[in-house]
């Protein structure tokens, strides 16, 4: 599946997630009636409303089906009676063959095909007209020189007309799930800046080690918020320790913790305890005359920003406390980049 469809597969069941919105008056939105095929147009919009009814809603697929093939059905009559003496009436017959073909395997709101009436646009020489569905690559084209095109009304009247009538099975529903996405990626956009602003900063090791630990959640067939944990990996503090059993002069002082592998609920409202919290295996090495350098401990932090640890340093227990140094230091939204070539990695491996 190529970039661009997967895309359009996640933009679309995005919007049917949970996304509420007023149908009722926004499923009328279609185009205006063309000179042409008025009947095939009303039966389109029968379709195009049942189509939209359904964004957001539990959908009756038999129904549904049933009216996706009967305006398939309808099409192929119009064709028929239409332009059954045109040149170019096979060409046309195919391109309603393949549709009705789709329309048979179910409604697949991902990929209801548009019918595209359009000229060479590389080649000013060209004197076709081209049209097909854009699911698949066969076109059919007419000469607009020739007698019959000429005739009023022309191949080009009648094709944009029917160009017009069919595509109104699709227009709503399209036009509705387009102001829905644009609002829902908003929403998570939102998501997203509060993650970078009130989380813990990470470091690229500690982005790719929540990023592959969080793959179920982020590879989903959906656009997704922000992960509820952050992972860390080898993650760098500078602490305050203090070990009273050090000599006079000697309990308090600076190190450097080094979280092994740790984990961080960051937002208050999907944590355990009612609190953004984390929990990590640490280490700290700090220099003492008396005591030894390096102490082997955990690490617990709350809101995002302030850490309290202990260490075993041989017989002695230290005490550390830290805040979120490393977040002064580098600009938390930097990791943004690190995320999305992480998210498509895992989804394109």
């Amino acid at each position: 599946m190529t970039f661009i469809k997967l895309f359009g597969l996640l933009i679309l069941l995005t919007v049917n997630s949970g996304i509420s919105v007023n149908a009722a008056d926004k499923c009328e939105n279609f185009d205006a009636e063309p000179s042409h095929f008025i009947s095939l147009y009303n039966d389109s919009k029968l379709l195009g409303k049942s189509i939209c009814d359904t964004l957001g809603a539990t959908v009756d697929l038999d129904s549904l089906l049933g009216k996706y093939v009967g305006f398939a059905d309808n099409l192929d009559k119009t064709i028929d009676e239409s332009f059954n003496t045109t040149s170019y009436y096979n060409d046309l017959k195919v391109q309603v063959k393949e549709f009705k073909s789709l329309s048979r395997l179910g409604v697949n709101k991902a990929e209801l095909p548009y019918f595209r009436v359009t000229r060479n646009t590389t080649d000013f020489t060209d004197t076709h007209l081209y049209f097909s569905f854009d699911s698949w690559d066969t076109n059919g084209k007419v000469d607009t020189n020739s007698v019959e095109c000429n005739k009023v009304p022309t191949c080009e009247e009648l094709l944009t007309a029917l160009e017009i009538a069919i595509n109104q099975y699709k227009e709503p529903y399209v036009r509705l799930s387009a102001g829905a996405t644009t609002k829902n990626i908003s929403v998570l956009r939102k998501s997203w800046d509060r993650y970078f602003e009130e989380a813990r900063s990470q470091t690229l090791w500690d982005a790719a080690l929540t990023t592959k630990l969080e793959e179920d959640y982020l590879t989903q067939d959906k656009l997704v918020g922000p992960m509820q944990r952050q992972w860390f990996l080898v993650h760098p503090s500078l602490v305050i320790e203090n070990v009273s059993d050090a000599i006079d002069g000697e309990e308090t002082q600076q190190g450097l913790a080094v979280e092994w592998v740790g984990v961080n609920w960051w937002n208050k409202e999907t944590s355990p305890v009612g609190i953004p919290i984390g929990v990590s295996l640490a280490s700290i090495y700090s220099s003492r005359p008396t005591v030894d350098d390096s102490g082997h401990g955990v690490m617990f932090t709350f809101n995002n920003s302030f850490s309290i640890g202990w260490a075993k340093h041989d017989d002695e227990d230290g005490l550390y406390v830290s805040v979120d140094f490393l977040g002064l230091l580098t600009a938390k939204k930097e990791r943004w980049s690190d995320y999305k070539d992480k998210i498509k990695e895992l989804k394109f491996d």
